[in-house]
Order: structure tokens, then C-alpha cells, then sequence
């Protein structure tokens, strides 16, 4: 084990010492539980504390930090590609079991990391042992329950492109030649689902997830499904792809090709319905990108030479050339959903289904991922059924849309008859319609109803002229939150650095928003101002004071709290009620109080279900109500509105703009510009770890091109400062009723 160290670098070394602390752990919570030997050393309360206990819970823990440090030191000097090379001819299953290792040990130790951050930041660090101890079995226990559910999703990635069929071929890699040019299936029109009166309820549910669901989509379709967090929505389209159909009471029928779908051959699912997941990493099996592009040829045992081929073509065609030889833990997250969508690609499929793949991209890359899709539909006629948020970019693109409440579909046709029904029902989804669209029916001037921005600014051409602007008080000058000067960081000394020169302040009581880029920094930030990591060079304040000054007991929670990107970090407990009811015993909060605070919050729903049963914006909002019970003074949101439909987004701004009147201030790391320019007093962008802008919310996205809202880049060239759908209608109407009084 000393030899394997050494050779794996210096740095192992570490691993030794780590050893020592989590050994005399082990034979101390042996001996706790444990009373049995000969040998008695002392009493306990009564209990007796043996030599035995002790000596079998010390090789116990030996034993353990044996298996970790082999795993990590093996992970330093071993690549999957060498393991790939070594076994696959011999046993393809047991290298591809060997890869997954090297890939997700060290997922688990961050994931480890993420857990313990998120309750100390809650519940700050334990005082006495009893409490640390009490704290790291809820990290473990949070641990495995994490582990098992990216295993299952990692497991279901697999299963839907083809691992386990016979004939699995293992793909001997040398230089590629990458190709440009395609060959995909196509075809006539023709129906390719068709379902009737499906019905779905989940074990142990009363309410039905799906109820007397009936769609058809046809051959080369591009089918946009969208409703609130929740209706249903992952339900139905995991019921197009049967190696990720959800356990529980069925009726009705789906076909494919007139063929019931659960007696359709495995193989002809593999290859002709591809999946993609909401989370990036869930779908990622392998460790390069190369090998995950080539992974479900593997799985469907096509020869070396049509891997060869298919996996340069791919390269090419989406652009993946340049990282075609990284691994995937260095990608950003659209770098990462591009590699999830060509690997899907890979085997020609005729359906391609995604789950709001969207979610966590940044609107550049979010528009560059649908722009792709958009092209594979156009050029590979392939069908597209796509549940997403963010209409606004891929409605003006679309055939058809359906609208999902409630389990039920409320709506289906082109995207100008859906938003009429919407409107005229009263759908809260009306929210959701593109901005064109809703200053259309605002306005109810008459005329073909724009979807895309293009379409409304001929819109306006015809009804406006230019003249009008917006004009806001300004936020009030209060004294500092949090600043941050000359802040720089990187995460490890021979690594770049993540922050550069960084420089910003949040004034006390403020809503603020940090917008940028994926791997920008801005996660990043937020960790510093909520003391998870310190700057190697300049310095943070939390009102006036530098945060090493704070006690930990000072900071956490009652000063700082931070919300994750992925709020699942945070729970711990059995159900929401049993979440929400753990943070106010540990804070004091009184039982109506946390009865309210879960109302606010929207968790009513969903209040005796296990977290990891719930819809990713389900997951935001027992968060949410979590946090806001520890009152903090400073709120850390990083991606809050993920997830959330239009109509929750209204109410979190409510509750954001409580806690700012009461005092409190809140930072909040978005991709979602609508949410931000409505809701914000100011903004910053944030680009390649400096600030680059910062200024009032709405003279900020005012100026800006690309990271704006639609309202705005449909008006700017009529109005000034108009940055929402509300300024603009305002604006519009102002000039009518001008324009009306002069005649």
C-alpha cells in the first residue's frame, strides 16, 4: 500500500494520514455498540469497554482506508484507456466495471464534500463528539442514498443505449480520422407513437401521475411538451423509452409503429429511441470523451470499423472535435449535454427524446444546444419530443406543442392555437408563452400572432413608431452586505485560476443577481462569500467585517445560507415533513411557523414524499422553505428558478422580495435572464472569473445584447429601457393613447 503511494506521487501520502483519525473513529464507534470480550479496559455508563472491541473495530477501520487508498492510488496511475486496452478483449464487462470505478470514486468524495458543506452550512459544526459523530453517520446515510440514485440513473443511461444485449463488441481504439458528412435513417410521414388513455399512478400514490394521456407523433414531428413542475411531464416521456419506464399501476396503450411497445425488441429500442437526460452527469457512463461517444456502438455489437466511422462522424458533426480527447470531468455543462445528445446520435435513432435538457445550461449554450436540435430535425428528419421551459427560444421552431397539467393533456397544436387556449382558460402556463406572443394579446391590435423575436419586431414595426422610454428610481444606497476586492482563487496550486481579480459589493437589503457563462466562477463566488473556500489573494466582508474574523457559530446559519445547485445535497430525512421539521427543532422555529413556511413555499403537495421522489422544481421548493427558516441575513441562491415553472417563479419572487423587505439579502446565481431583469434591484455578469459588468438590474440587461430578455430585444429599437413584456405593453399603449388624443 506504501509502495502504491509513492509511486502515485507525494500527494498520496495524504491519504496515510487520513488514515489515522478514521481508523481510531472506526474502533471508537466499535466499541460503542460493541460490549463483547474477555478483556474489559473500563465502564462507560455501565458499559464495558473492551480490548477487543477495540482491536476488531481498529482492523475494521484499517481494512476500510485500505480499499479507499488502493482505489484512489490506482486512480492516479491508471487511466480507463489503459484498462480498456488491457481487459476488453478478455472480459469487455469487467473493464467497463473497472472504468466506472476510476470515474466515480472520486464523484463520490465530492459528492461526500457537497453533503457535509450543505449541513454545516445549515446547522453549522457540532460542538460536542456525540454531535460530530450523529454528523457523519447523516453524511453517510445522505451518501449511500445519494450513491444508489446516480447509480440507478447511470444504470438506466445503460440500459437505454443497448448494455446488457448480446453481442456486445469491445472498441479497440487508435487514431482517428475525423470525417465530416452523415447517413441517418429516414423516411415517409408516417405515425411513429401513438397512445390511448394512458393512466399512470406511482406506488403508494392515491393521485395519478398520468390520467387518460392521449398523443400521437408522427415521423420527423418536433413535439415541444411543457406544463408546470410536477403535471407529469419526466412521467410520460420516460414512458416512451421502456428501459426507463417508471414502476407502477398502467392502463391504456402506447404503440410504436403499430407494435405495443413493451413487446418491441430490446435491440430496436437501443438503436431507434434515444434518450437524453436532464442532468448532464447522469447519462455519462465512461470517463473520456472518445469512449462515450463509442459506448452504445459497443453496447449494440457493431463491428470496430463502424465504430470508427460513426464516432468521427458524430466528432464532426457536433463540433466536438477540439475536446474529442479529454476527459469528461473538464467539460462544462453544455459541453457535457452536446456529448450526452451525439452519443445518443451515434446509433442513428429515428425518436429522440429529452428531458428539459436545458436546465442547467447557461442562455448561450442553452440556445446553441437547441439550435442543434433544430438542425437534426430539419436535416436527419429525426423526431423530437422535447420537454422544456425555455419556449421562448425553441417554440418559433416547433410544429406542434402540448401542455401538461395536472397529469392531464390540456392542450395540443401549433404553438399561436396553443397560446390562444392558454389564454382564454387562464392557464397560469400562459405565463410561459414567448414574449412576442404575449405582448400580441396584450396589445389586441389584430393581426397573425408573432412567435419568434424576429416576428415581433415586424410586429411592432407596423403598430409603433420609435419614441418612448422607461424611466426608474434608483435602488437606494444602503451600507454593504458582502464585497469582495481583488479577490483571486483557484481550487488547487497547479490548477488555473477560477476567480481573477474579482471586485464586487451587494448592498445591504438588495435582490442580486450574478449572471455569466457556464464555469465563469459564479458558483464559485457564492462559495467563497458563504466561507467554503478562501481566496489566495484579496479579501471577502460580510458587513464591514472580514469573514475570518467570524466564528463558525456566528456564521452559520443565522448569517449565511446557501442554497446548491443541486438542492438534493440537503436532505437527509425520510420525507419533506421530516426535512422541514429537523430544521426548525434545530432552529427554534415554532410548529405553525414551519407549517406556514411550507405553504409560502408551495410544498403542501408533496409534503410526505421522499426527496428524491419529487420533480427537480419540487426539490428547489422544499429547499427553499428549509433555508428560509434559519432567518439568515445574507440568502446564497445558485440557480434557484431551475426547474420551476413561469407561474412558481412569480411566487419565489414574492418570497425573495419578503425577505429583502424584512432586511435580509439575497445573492442569487441565475441563468434565467427573464427572472433577473423582472425581479432584481441590480445585476453583475460575471466572465471569465471578473466582473465585466455591474449596474441596476434594468439599465443592466437594458445595454446588453445577447444576456437580455426577449421584450427587450423586441422593442429597443422603438423604446428605451424597456426590459419587460409589462414596459413594453405600457410603452405601447401610451403611445396609442397619444397618438388617439392628437387626432
Amino acid at each position: 500500500l506504501v509502495l502504491l503511494c509513492v509511486l502515485s506521487g507525494v500527494k498520496a501520502l495524504r491519504y496515510l494520514l487520513f488514515s489515522v483519525p478514521a481508523i481510531i473513529a472506526a474502533a471508537a464507534v466499535n466499541t460503542a455498540f460493541n460490549h463483547e470480550g474477555a478483556t474489559v479496559l473500563l465502564y462507560i455508563n455501565g458499559n464495558p469497554i473492551t480490548l477487543e472491541s477495540v482491536i476488531y473495530g481498529a482492523v475494521s477501520g484499517t481494512v476500510l482506508m485500505t480499499v479507499i487508498i488502493w482505489f484512489a492510488c490506482f486512480n492516479r496511475i491508471m487511466t480507463s484507456e489503459k484498462i480498456m486496452f488491457l481487459f476488453a478483449r478478455v472480459s469487455p464487462s469487467l473493464s467497463l466495471l473497472f472504468s466506472m470505478i476510476l470515474r466515480f470514486v472520486p464523484q463520490v468524495a465530492a459528492k461526500a464534500r457537497q453533503i457535509n458543506e450543505a449541513q454545516r452550512l445549515s446547522y453549522g459544526t457540532p460542538a460536542s463528539l456525540y454531535g460530530r459523530i450523529k454528523r457523519g453517520l447523516t453524511v453517510i446515510y445522505a451518501l449511500l442514498l445519494r450513491s444508489f440514485e446516480d447509480a440507478a440513473d447511470t444504470a438506466d443511461s445503460m440500459k437505454c443505449r443497448g448494455y446488457g444485449l448480446p453481442g456486445r463488441t469491445a472498441f479497440s481504439r487508435f487514431r482517428f480520422t475525423l470525417l465530416g458528412g452523415a447517413v441517418f435513417n429516414g423516411g415517409n410521414k408516417m405515425v411513429l407513437f401513438e397512445i390511448k388513455d394512458l393512466s399512470f399512478t406511482y406506488p403508494g400514490e392515491k393521485n395519478k401521475a398520468l390520467d387518460s394521456v392521449s398523443l400521437s407523433v408522427g415521423r420527423g414531428d418536433f413535439l415541444v411538451l411543457c406544463g408546470p413542475s410536477g403535471c407529469g411531464k419526466t412521467t410520460l416521456l420516460r414512458h416512451f423509452k421502456p428501459a426507463v419506464t417508471p414502476h407502477g399501476e398502467r392502463s391504456g396503450s402506447l404503440l410504436y409503429k403499430d407494435t405495443p411497445l413493451d413487446k418491441t425488441a430490446e435491440r430496436v429500442l437501443a438503436e431507434e429511441i434515444g434518450f437524453v437526460f436532464q442532468d448532464p452527469d447522469s447519462q455519462i457512463v465512461t470517463d473520456k470523451v472518445w469512449h462515450e461517444l463509442a459506448f452504445s456502438l459497443e453496447s449494440l455489437g457493431f463491428e470496430n470499423g463502424v465504430i470508427r466511422r460513426r464516432v468521427a462522424e458524430m466528432a464532426s458533426f457536433f463540433g466536438i472535435t477540439e475536446w474529442f480527447e479529454r476527459d469528461v470531468s473538464t467539460l462544462s455543462g453544455g459541453q457535457k449535454q452536446l456529448l450526452n445528445l451525439a452519443s445518443v446520435m451515434a446509433t442513428s435513432p429515428e425518436v429522440l427524446v429529452l428531458d428539459e435538457p436545458t436546465a442547467q445550461l447557461d442562455p448561450i449554450a442553452a440556445a446553441d444546444f437547441l439550435s442543434t436540435l433544430v438542425r437534426i430535425n430539419r436535416e436527419l428528419a429525426t423526431t423530437v419530443i422535447l420537454s422544456e421551459h425555455r419556449l421562448e427560444e425553441i417554440l418559433p421552431y416547433t410544429d406542434r406543442m402540448a401542455v401538461m397539467e395536472n397529469g392531464k393533456l390540456t392542450a395540443d397544436g401549433s404553438p399561436q392555437e396553443v397560446g390562444e387556449l392558454l389564454k382564454s382558460s387562464g392557464s397560469r402556463m400562459y405565463e410561459a408563452m414567448p414574449a412576442a406572443m404575449r405582448i400580441y394579446s396584450a396589445l389586441d391590435l389584430g393581426g397573425s400572432c408573432p412567435v419568434s423575436v424576429r416576428d415581433g419586431i415586424e410586429y411592432l414595426s407596423r403598430e409603433v413608431t420609435a419614441g418612448g422610454e422607461i424611466e426608474r428610481e434608483p435602488f437606494p444606497e444602503t451600507e454593504p452586505a458582502a464585497e469582495l476586492k481583488d479577490v483571486w482563487f483557484r481550487y488547487e496550486k497547479s490548477s488555473p485560476d477560477i476567480l481573477r481579480d474579482l471586485n464586487l459589493t451587494v448592498p445591504k437589503g438588495s435582490f442580486f443577481a450574478v449572471a455569466g457563462a457556464n464555469g465563469a466562477g459564479k458558483s464559485t463566488m457564492l462559495s467563497l462569500i458563504a466561507g467554503l473556500n478562501t481566496p489566495y489573494r484579496g479579501s471577502v466582508r460580510l458587513f464591514g467585517r472580514k469573514i475570518e474574523k467570524y466564528k463558525e457559530s456566528e456564521l452559520y446559519p443565522k448569517t449565511v445560507a446557501l442554497l446548491p445547485q443541486n438542492p438534493i445535497s440537503l436532505f437527509t430525512a425520510n420525507s419533506v415533513r421530516e426535512e422541514l421539521e429537523a430544521a426548525a427543532k434545530a432552529h427554534g422555529v415554532p410548529a405553525e411557523d414551519m407549517e406556514k413556511t411550507a405553504r409560502i413555499a408551495g410544498c403542501g403537495e408533496f409534503i410526505l414524499r421522499h426527496p428524491y421522489d419529487l420533480s427537480g422544481g419540487e426539490r428547489q421548493r422544499a429547499a427553499l422553505a428549509a433555508l428560509i427558516m434559519t432567518k439568515p441575513k445574507i440568502l446564497l441562491l445558485d440557480e434557484p428558478t431551475k426547474g420551476l415553472d413561469a407561474a412558481y417563479k412569480k411566487e419565489l419572487a414574492d418570497i425573495l422580495k419578503s425577505l429583502c423587505s424584512d432586511g435580509a439579502t439575497v445573492i442569487a446565481v441565475s441563468h434565467d435572464i427573464e427572472f433577473c431583469a423582472e425581479y432584481a434591484d441590480i445585476c453583475a455578469l460575471v466572465f471569465a472569473g471578473s466582473t465585466a459588468a455591474y449596474g441596476e438590474a434594468r439599465e443592466f440587461f437594458a445595454g446588453n445584447s445577447f444576456y437580455t430578455t426577449a421584450a427587450n430585444r423586441i422593442s429597443r429599437r422603438f423604446f428605451k429601457n424597456a426590459v419587460t413584456n409589462d414596459e413594453v405593453v405600457y410603452l405601447c399603449r401610451k403611445q396609442k393613447e397619444n397618438t388617439d388624443g392628437a387626432r
